[in-house]
Formats: C-alpha cells, sequence, structure tokens
C-alpha cells in the first residue's frame, strides 16, 4: 500500500562554475526569465511537484521553496535533491540562453542549501505566491534605491514583507542578520508610538 505524502524543501540555488559573463551578472537583472523558469516548470509537473520564487539575494542566490508529492514506501525523502530541479534550470539554460553565464555545459547551478521542512514550516508553504506580489516591480525599484528616502512607504511595506518571507533561509550568518535587522524595525516601530 503506497503512502504518499507533499514534502517541502527550502532550496538556495547559486551558480555551478560562472564564466567570466556569469561572476559580472546580477542575477536580479534578469528576473523575468526566472519567473518564466518557475511558471514553466510548474505548468510542466502540475500536480506532482511546485516551486516558489522567495527571494533573489544581492550575492546571486535564487531561493526556492520546493513541494513534491512522493510515496513514503519507496522515497527517502532525506535523498531527494537539486536534480528535482533540473527542469527549472534547463529553462534558464537553454530557453534563455543561459548558458554563456557557465563554464560547464549544461550544469548551471549547485545548491548551497536543500533542507527539508518541518510540518511547521511547511504549513506556510501554501499562503505564499508562486512568485512574490509585484515581485519584478520591487526588486527593480530595490536595486536603484541608494537612501532610504528614495524607498516609498508602500515600498517599505513591501520589502519587510520580504524580509519576514525570507528570515529563515539562506546560511546562518544570513539567518542571524536577517533576524536582527527584523528586531531592530520591530523596535523602532513600537517606539514611535510611545513618544
Amino acid at each position: 500500500m503506497s503512502r504518499w505524502k507533499e514534502v517541502y524543501y527550502n532550496i538556495c540555488l547559486t551558480f555551478r562554475a560562472p564564466s567570466g559573463e556569469g561572476k559580472k551578472l546580477k542575477i536580479k537583472s534578469r528576473l523575468d526569465d526566472i519567473i518564466y523558469a518557475v511558471k514553466s516548470y510548474n505548468g510542466h509537473y502540475k500536480d506532482s511537484k511546485e516551486i516558489k520564487l522567495v527571494d533573489v539575494t544581492d550575492i546571486n542566490e535564487i531561493i526556492l521553496l520546493l513541494k513534491i508529492k512522493v510515496d513514503l514506501n519507496t522515497v527517502d525523502v532525506n535523498e531527494i535533491n537539486a536534480r528535482e530541479l533540473s527542469y527549472f534550470s534547463k529553462r534558464l539554460y537553454h530557453d534563455k540562453q543561459w548558458d554563456i553565464y557557465s563554464r560547464v555545459e549544461s550544469k548551471l547551478f549547485t545548491s548551497t542549501v536543500f533542507d527539508l521542512l518541518t510540518d511547521e514550516e511547511a504549513s506556510m508553504y501554501e499562503e505564499l505566491p508562486e512568485i512574490p506580489e509585484d515581485f519584478s516591480e520591487v526588486k527593480k525599484e530595490r536595486s536603484n534605491i541608494r537612501t532610504p528616502d528614495q524607498l516609498t512607504d508602500e515600498g517599505a511595506i513591501d520589502v519587510f514583507k520580504a524580509l519576514l518571507s525570507v528570515k529563515d533561509i539562506g546560511d546562518s550568518n544570513t539567518v542571524i542578520k536577517r533576524r536582527e535587522n527584523i528586531e531592530k524595525i520591530k523596535v523602532v516601530l513600537l517606539d514611535s508610538f510611545s513618544r
């Protein structure tokens, strides 16, 4: 008797062997390509797998969440790996000509994080959109912002929401820094009302 279950993973992708062009690329400048690859992946796998784009960082990381339906009698959830994202990678490599960003033929990314989410962490998955709302607009806006006075009130809310959604994603230093920043923002917000 099969025991089907949906399992969830937090994934961080970076270039595996970037070419000279890949080293110069700011991945945020190619957000439309990434969104295309996410939508293509989800359209291809429909009911068996799904990815959601969480963030594209300033240090060229693509943060994704993966939901995959597995038969627990035949699949060890701890052995699932980044190969599950090969269709996503191929859409960028072949369809969007990202081959120029890699020194290794047909190899684009490596995963620096591929963590199985707990049931509690996975419970927030369904609440997240496939692509963060206004992702392209917010990210493009952020890349042009140099000072706080250039950030609109609405943009600040969007940036804070994005920060909250990725606070536990990334290496330990990134997670610690994000959590510290969130606490500082909360203190400033609460302090504003106490005076």
